[in-house]
C-alpha cells in the first residue's frame, strides 16, 4: 500500500469541484512563461561560382518587437547596414551594398539581439462568428505561391472539411490534415500542388499548403518565418515557418503544423498557440534573404550558397503561471454545480440484469461476449437507448464502427423528441468529423438534460474530449469538473485535467488533482503515476522539502520505481544536496524513467558542480 503525506489528504474532491467560473467576458489570449534569450544570427553568402561576382544588393529582416509575442533589442549589426526600411507587412529590412565577392569567399552579416519571448495561448469562441474587417482581401486571394483556385485544392478542401461550415472547425480540419503529411527535409521547397499530391513536406511546404487551403476556404491566412529554439541545443541551423489565420474579433492566430513533431517543448497540437522558443523574423517572406545583382543578369547564387545559423543562450526565465492559474480558477472556483444524483435507470426491467452483466464484461475488457450479449438484448428491446449506446461504446473499444449507422437510424426515428436524442445526434456528428454540428447537438442535449444509460457523466465526458480536440480548454475543464463531481474515480476526466495543467504550468491545480488521485486510487499501480505527478508539481512549485518527504515515504512501498527516484534526486538538488541528488538521479536512470533527457541533464549538472 502506498502511504500519502498529510498535505495530500487536505484536498477533498467535492470541495474542489464545487463550481465553475460564472459566464463572463474572457480574454481572447493568455500570456505566460516568459523567457529572455540572447540570439546571435549569422547570414553567410558564399561565392562558389569560381569567378568574381558583380556588386550585389543584399537585404534581410531584422528581429523586431511584435506584441504580445516578443520584445526585441538589437545590440549590434556587423557590418553596419547601408539602410533600414520597412516593407509592406511591416518587417524591418536591413540592406547592404556588397561591392563583390571573390571566388571561394563569403559575405557575412552578424546580428546580436536580446529577445524577451513568451507563451501565448489563444482562446477563441468558435461560435462567436463575426464579419471579417476590411483590408484582408489580399490574404484570401489565390497567388502563384498559394494556388487557392486550383481544382486539386478545391477537391481536397471538399474532402477534408467534410461539409464543415464553421471557420474555426474548417481550419482545424485542414490543420490536422496537413499534420498527417510525411515530413521530408529537403534543400528546396516544393510547390503547393506537388506537396499536396505527394503529401511529403518540410515546414515551408506544409505552411504554404495550409495557407492555400485556408484561403480556398475563405479564411485569411499568411506566412510567418522565424526560428524554433529547441531545448538542449545551443545552435539552430534551419529557419522555421508557420502560418497565421485571421479570426474575426481576435486577430491573427498562429498555427504550426510541423513543430509538434520535433520540438521537445511542443505541447498538444500547436493550434492557436505560440511557445517562448518560437522567435518571429518576418511576415510573408518565403525567402527572407534577398539578393539582387546591380550588374547585368541575375547573380548565380543558389540556396546551397546561403546559410543562416543561430546560436543562443537563455538569460533568464520566469514561469508566471498565468495560463495555468486562469484555468485553475475556471475549474475550481467555489459556487457552482456541486454533485448531481444520477438519473433513474432507463433499461426495461426484463433486460436489466443482462444489461448490467454486459457492462461488467465490457469494463473487464471482455468485449466479444459483451457485444454478443448486447446484440441479443437489442433483439428483445430494439428501441432501448442504453442498449444502443453500449453497442456504440463496445464498437469503439473494438476499433470498429460496425452497426453504428443501424443504431443511429433506428434511434433517430424513435427518439427524436426524447431528451437523449441530441446527444446521440452529436455522437453521430463526431463520427462524421462534423465538429460544429456535434457541438450544436451536445449543447442542446445539455439544455434538455439528456444523459445516456442512466450515466450522468457521459455527455460531459464526451464534451470534455470534444472541447480538448478543438482547443477549447476552459469549457473542457468545466466538463471534466462536472464529471468528477458525480464520479470522483473517473480516471479519464482526472488524467485529462492533470495533463492540461502539466502542459500549461498550472502547478497548483495539478498538485491538487494529483494529490486527490493518490488518495482515490491508493494501493493500485495508478497510485504511483499520480504520486509522480504530485511530486513533480511540488518540485515545480519549488516546494522541495515537501516533495522530498513525500517521495521518501512513497519509495518505502515502491523501491524500484525509477521515476520516483529521479524526482527525488531533483528534489535533493533543489535543497542544495548535490551528492544525494546525483545518487538518486543515477538510481532512477538505472531503473528506467520517462523523460530521460531531462534527468540526464540534471545528473550532469549535479556532477559538474
Amino acid at each position: 500500500m502506498v502511504h500519502t503525506s498529510r498535505a495530500v489528504t487536505l484536498f477533498p474532491l467535492i470541495v474542489l469541484f464545487l463550481a465553475l467560473m460564472a459566464a463572463a467576458a474572457e480574454p481572447s489570449l493568455l500570456v505566460g512563461e516568459e523567457r529572455d534569450y540572447e540570439v546571435i544570427s549569422r547570414v553567410s553568402i558564399k561565392n562558389s561560382t569560381g569567378k568574381p561576382l558583380h556588386p550585389l544588393d543584399v537585404s534581410l529582416p531584422l528581429l523586431r518587437s511584435i506584441p504580445p509575442y516578443q520584445e526585441v533589442r538589437i545590440d549590434g549589426v556587423t557590418p553596419r547596414p547601408d539602410s533600414l526600411t520597412f516593407d509592406a507587412p511591416g518587417n524591418v529590412i536591413a540592406a547592404f551594398k556588397v561591392k563583390g565577392i571573390a571566388p571561394g569567399e563569403a559575405f557575412s552579416v552578424t546580428v546580436k539581439a536580446r529577445v524577451a519571448s513568451c507563451r501565448v495561448l489563444y482562446q477563441c469562441d468558435p461560435f462567436a462568428v463575426q464579419p471579417l474587417p476590411e483590408g484582408l482581401a489580399s490574404y484570401r486571394k489565390a497567388t502563384g505561391d498559394y494556388p487557392a483556385g486550383d481544382a486539386l485544392v478545391a477537391k481536397t478542401l471538399a474532402e477534408v472539411a467534410k461539409g464543415e461550415t464553421n471557420p474555426w472547425f474548417r481550419a482545424l480540419c485542414l490543420y490536422d490534415f496537413i499534420r498527417g503529411f510525411t515530413f521530408e527535409l529537403t534543400l528546396s521547397p516544393k510547390p503547393v500542388l506537388l506537396a499536396l499530391a505527394a503529401k511529403k513536406v518540410q515546414c515551408s511546404d506544409a505552411v504554404s499548403t495550409l495557407i492555400t487551403l485556408l484561403r480556398a476556404a475563405g479564411i485569411p491566412a499568411r506566412y510567418v518565418a522565424g526560428i524554433s529554439l529547441v531545448e538542449g541545443k545551443s545552435e539552430i541551423v534551419h529557419t522555421h515557418a508557420w502560418a497565421e489565420m485571421y479570426v474575426a474579433g481576435t486577430g491573427w492566430v498562429p498555427l504550426d503544423p510541423t513543430l509538434s513533431r520535433f520540438n521537445e517543448g511542443a505541447r498538444l497540437l500547436r493550434f492557436a498557440e505560440k511557445e517562448p522558443g518560437q522567435i518571429i523574423f518576418s511576415y510573408g517572406r518565403h525567402d527572407p534573404v534577398t539578393i539582387r545583382s546591380t550588374g547585368p543578369g541575375k547573380p548565380p547564387i543558389t540556396r546551397k550558397d546561403i546559410s543562416w545559423r543561430f546560436s543562443y543562450r537563455v538569460l533568464s526565465e520566469k514561469d508566471t503561471g498565468r495560463i495555468g492559474s486562469f484555468y485553475g480558477e475556471k475549474a475550481f472556483k467555489p459556487g457552482g454545480v456541486g454533485a448531481v444524483p444520477p438519473p433513474p435507470p432507463m433499461v426495461p426491467a426484463g433486460v436489466s440484469r443482462e444489461y448490467e452483466e454486459a457492462l461488467a464484461l465490457r469494463k473487464k475488457g471482455d468485449l466479444k461476449p459483451a457485444s454478443a450479449l448486447i446484440e441479443s438484448l437489442i433483439e428483445k428491446e430494439p428501441l432501448c437507448l442504453p442498449l444502443h449506446m453500449e453497442r456504440l461504446e463496445i464498437g469503439r473499444l473494438q476499433g470498429t464502427l460496425q452497426n453504428l449507422e443501424e443504431s443511429y437510424h433506428a434511434l433517430s426515428k424513435a427518439h427524436r423528441a426524447e431528451p437523449l436524442y441530441p446527444y446521440l445526434e452529436g455522437r453521430a456528428a463526431l463520427d462524421e468529423g462534423a465538429m460544429g454540428k456535434a457541438f450544436a447537438a451536445f449543447f442542446e442535449a445539455r439544455r434538455r438534460g439528456g444523459s445516456p444509460g442512466g450515466d450522468a457523466t457521459a455527455l460531459e465526458s464526451t464534451l470534455g474530449y470534444s472541447f480538448l480536440a478543438t482547443k477549447q480548454y476552459g469549457p473542457a475543464l468545466e466538463s471534466y469538473a462536472r464529471v468528477l463531481c458525480v464520479d470522483g474515480r473517473n480516471t479519464a476526466a482526472l488524467a485529462n485535467s492533470i495533463n492540461f495543467f502539466y502542459l500549461y504550468r498550472g502547478w497548483g491545480p495539478m498538485a491538487t488533482l494529483a494529490g486527490y488521485g493518490v488518495r482515490a486510487f491508493e494501493g493500485s499501480q495508478t497510485t504511483l503515476q499520480f504520486s509522480g505527478l504530485y511530486a513533480l508539481a511540488l518540485i515545480e512549485k519549488k516546494s522541495f522539502a515537501e516533495a522530498r518527504a513525500f517521495l521518501e515515504e512513497t519509495l518505502k512501498h515502491a523501491p524500484r520505481d525509477g521515476w520516483l527516484h529521479a524526482l527525488l534526486g531533483v528534489a535533493h538538488l533543489g535543497e542544495g544536496r548535490r551528492a544525494e541528488g546525483a545518487r538518486e538521479l543515477a538510481r532512477g536512470l538505472e531503473l528506467g524513467t520517462p523523460d530521460r533527457p531531462y534527468f540526464e541533464r540534471k545528473l550532469a549538472e549535479a556532477r559538474s558542480k
